[in-house]
C-alpha cells in the first residue's frame, strides 16, 4: 500500500481526469472534469489558418483544471513588466518556469502541477511521479518521462555537467536513484525515508529549476548523443569553449528557441528595448469551464535603467507589477502610497520567511575569555534583553515589525507569534546587569567598561554584513550604545558580503551580524541552515560546530549536544508524512532553538518590506500569497481595462 499525498482541498487547484479526443470528458472518480473546451481567440484563428492543431489534440489527456480564486476570466491583453537587466532573470523564471509540484494557495502542503499526481511508499523510501498523458512541449513534442530521466541521467549524473551533486537530490549522504517506470510514471528512491523530497523539489530554490528538460531538444548539444567531431565543431562556431558551455547557453530560459511547458514564451533576448513573450499554445491547465489558460496573451517587459526608473515606471501606473524587496520599498514606501490612487496600484503582503536582524557569537574563537563569555547563556541573555527592539522597531520598520527572536512565519502552520519566540525581547537593562555580575565579569576600566574574565580589557568587534540587511550596520550601531549601558564595549565594524562570508566562516570573526530566518512559506524549515545546522561552514551561528557536523566529526569542532539533536529532529522530519508529527518537531527545534538562545533575533520584518505592487487591472489575484508567485495561480490572471 502507499499513501497518496496528490489529492488536494477542494477550494484549491484540483487535478482532472479528462479525456478531449472529441470535445468531452469522461470523467474519473473523485476528480473534477471539466464537459467542453474552449481556447484564446488569437489560437482559434491560428487553428482556422491550419497554423496549429485543434485544442483536442494540444491538450493533455488529463490537464491540470485551475479554479479561478474569484471567477472566470476573460482572454487578451499583455502585462507589463518594466525591469532592470539585473533582475530580469529573476522574474523571467516566474514567468516561464513550472515547478513538478507545487504548494496550495495557503502554502500549507504540496501539491502535483505538472506531475498529475505523487505517491509515497510506507517506508517512505520511495516516491513514485505519475506525468500527464499527451502533455506537449512548446514546440508540439511529447512531454514523457524521458525528459526527467534526461534530466537526471544526463546532466545530474554527468560529473561534466554537475561536478558536485546536490544536496536535496540526496539523504544519508546517496543521491537519488530515479528509474523509469513507464513512459508516464518516474519513481524516486532514496537509501534513507525521504516522506518530504515531493514537497521539496516544489519548494525555493529548487522549484525554479525544475526536475526536467527537453531530451528531443538539448540532446543534440549532449557529449553522450553527438560524436566529438559535430560536436566540437558546433562549439567553435558558437563560440564557447567545451560542449557544457554550449548546452548551458541553450538552456538559458530568455532562449527564444528552448522549448517550454511555461504558460508565456519569450520572443527575443532579455537585452531587447523590450522583451515580449507570448503565450504557450500547447499550455496543459484549464479553468473549471474547460478554457485552456493563460487568459493573458503576453507580457511585454520594457527594460529601465535602474530602481529609480522602475519605481518612476509603477506609481506613473505603466508597470503592472514589482516585488518590494527588489524596488527598495523600504524607502521608497511614503511614494507608494502617496501615488495608490493615481497609479492605479496595490500593495500586497506576501508570506515569506520573516528575516530579523540577527547577532551571531563565534563559540569557538581562539581568544579564551570571549569564548568563555559567548557560551554562558547569560551572557547572550544580557546582551538580548539591553536591546530596546520597539525603538528599533519604530526607527527602521516604522513599527511593522514583530519584535522577536528568530522565528518562523506567524499563523499555521508555524505559529510565529509564540510566546517561545518572544522569549528574552523585553527591555530589561537592569536584568542584564545582574546577569553579567552572576557570570563575574563586575571589575570596570577607567571608562565604565567590564574587563574579561580573564581580567583584561574587553572589546567585542561587530562584524556587520552590510549586505543583507542594509540597515544592519544602524542597527548595530544602536545596539553598541545600549550595550555600552550595561558596560560591553563593541566596535562596529561594517563589511561587504564578499569579505563578510569568508571571515566569518573561515572562524576569524569576534560578534557578527547578518539576516536570518527559520523558514517558512515556500521555504520549508527542514532545509533551513539556522534552523537545523546545516551548511557546514556556511552556517553561521557557528561555522565550525556546522563543519564537524557535515563532517561527521572529521574536521570542525564538537557541538553542544542540544546543537546534534537538531539534526537528529531534521532527520525525523524528513522521514514522516505525517503533518501533525512534522509540526510537533518543528516545535521541539525552535524550543532548542529559544532556550539555548545561539544567535539574538531582533525584529522580524515580515510585514513590511514583504509586499508586491500590483496594477488594479490585475483579477485573479489570491489574498495569500508568497514571494515568487508559483503557488498564485499566475495562469488564471487576466486584465480588466
Amino acid at each position: 500500500m502507499t499513501k497518496a499525498l496528490l489529492l488536494l482541498c477542494a477550494t484549491f487547484l484540483i487535478g482532472v481526469g479528462s479525456a478531449f479526443a472529441s470535445g468531452e470528458t469522461e470523467p474519473a472518480a473523485g476528480e473534477q472534469t471539466v464537459s467542453q473546451t474552449n481556447e484564446a481567440p488569437m489560437l482559434k484563428a491560428m487553428v482556422d489558418a491550419g497554423e496549429l492543431p485543434p485544442l483536442s489534440e494540444r491538450l493533455p489527456r488529463e490537464p491540470l483544471v485551475v479554479e479561478p480564486v474569484d471567477g472566470i476570466g476573460k482572454y487578451g491583453g499583455y502585462l507589463q513588466h518594466a525591469r532592470t537587466i539585473t533582475h530580469s532573470d529573476w522574474y523571467m523564471t516566474l514567468f516561464v518556469r513550472e515547478p513538478l509540484t507545487n504548494y496550495s494557495l495557503d502554502l500549507s502542503h504540496p501539491i502535483p502541477n505538472v506531475v498529475k499526481g505523487f505517491q509515497i511508499s510506507d517506508d517512505a523510501t520511495q516516491t513514485t511521479f505519475s506525468l500527464r498523458e499527451g502533455m506537449k512541449w512548446s514546440d508540439g513534442e511529447p512531454f514523457t518521462a524521458d525528459d526527467i530521466m534526461f534530466w537526471y541521467e544526463d546532466l545530474i549524473l554527468n560529473d561534466e555537467m554537475t561536478p558536485v551533486k546536490p544536496s536535496r537530490y540526496k539523504r544519508a549522504g546517496e543521491l537519488v536513484v530515479m528509474t523509469k517506470i513507464d513512459d508516464y510514471t518516474v519513481q524516486a528512491t532514496f537509501t534513507k525515508p525521504y516522506a518530504m523530497f515531493a514537497e521539496i523539489i516544489g519548494a525555493w530554490p529548487l522549484r525554479s529549476r525544475p526536475q526536467y528538460d527537453p531530451k528531443h531538444y538539448l540532446k543534440q548539444f549532449h557529449a553522450s548523443y553527438v560524436s566529438s567531431e559535430d560536436l566540437n565543431k558546433t562549439v567553435r562556431e558558437a563560440g564557447f569553449s567545451s560542449w557544457t558551455e554550449l548546452l548551458q547557453s541553450r538552456k538559458d530560459i530568455n532562449s527564444s528557441e528552448l522549448p517550454s511547458v511555461g504558460q508565456w514564451l519569450p520572443t527575443n533576448d532579455k537585452s531587447a528595448p523590450i522583451q515580449t513573450l507570448v503565450r504557450n499554445p500547447y499550455y496543459w491547465k484549464v479553468d473549471t469551464a474547460g478554457n485552456q489558460l493563460p487568459y493573458i496573451d503576453g507580457v511585454e517587459r520594457p527594460l529601465v535603467g535602474d530602481i529609480e526608473a522602475k519605481v518612476l515606471k509603477i506609481v506613473a501606473g505603466e508597470s503592472d507589477l514589482a516585488a518590494g524587496n527588489i524596488i527598495d520599498l523600504m524607502p521608497n514606501y511614503t511614494l507608494f502610497m502617496e501615488n495608490r490612487e493615481s497609479g492605479d496600484y496595490r500593495l500586497q503582503e506576501y508570506l515569506w520567511q520573516p528575516d530579523s536582524v540577527v547577532v551571531y557569537f563565534n563559540y569557538t574563537i581562539d581568544d579564551p575569555a570571549k569564548r568563555s563569555l559567548y557560551n554562558d547563556i547569560r551572557f547572550r541573555i544580557a546582551l538580548s534583553v539591553a536591546m530596546d527592539r520597539s525603538a528599533i522597531n519604530t526607527a527602521f520598520y516604522r513599527g511593522q515589525a514583530h519584535e522577536s527572536q528568530i522565528t518562523p512565519p506567524h499563523g499555521p502552520p508555524y505559529h510565529g507569534e509564540r510566546d517561545m519566540f518572544k522569549k528574552y525581547t523585553e527591555y530589561d537593562p537592569d536584568m542584564a546587569n545582574r546577569l553579567l555580575d552572576e557570570i563575574g565579569i563586575t571589575a570596570r576600566d577607567d571608562e565604565g567598561f567590564r574587563l574579561g574574565p580573564d581580567g583584561n580589557k574587553l572589546t567585542i568587534v561587530n562584524f556587520v554584513n552590510s549586505d543583507w540587511p542594509t540597515e544592519s550596520p544602524e542597527v548595530a550601531e544602536m545596539l553598541k550604545n545600549w550595550w555600552a549601558e550595561i558596560g560591553i564595549r563593541t566596535v562596529v565594524q561594517p563589511q561587504a558580503g564578499q569579505l563578510w562570508y569568508p571571515m566569518h566562516t573561515g572562524n576569524q570573526h569576534d560578534m557578527s551580524m547578518r539576516g536570518a530566518h527559520y523558514g517558512g512559506g515556500p521555504i520549508p524549515p527542514a532545509i533551513n541552515p539556522n534552523a537545523f545546522a546545516l551548511g557546514g561552514t556556511g552556517w553561521q551561528y557557528s561555522p565550525m560546530w556546522g563543519l564537524w557536523l557535515a563532517t561527521g566529526g572529521a574536521e570542525g569542532i564538537e557541538p553542544p549536544d542540544e546543537v546534534k539533536k537538531l539534526r537528529e529532529i531534521q532527520d525525523r522530519i524528513f522521514s514522516t508524512a505525517d503533518q501533525q508529527e512534522k509540526m510537533d518537531l518543528y516545535t521541539e527545534a525552535f524550543t532548542l532553538h529559544t532556550d539555548n538562545l545561539w544567535a539574538i533575533g531582533v525584529n522580524a520584518q515580515s510585514g513590511f518590506m514583504r509586499k508586491w505592487v500590483f496594477s488594479n487591472r490585475i483579477k485573479n489575484i489570491p489574498e495569500v500569497i508568497e514571494s515568487n508567485l508559483y503557488s498564485a495561480q499566475f495562469s488564471t490572471w487576466y486584465l480588466d481595462d
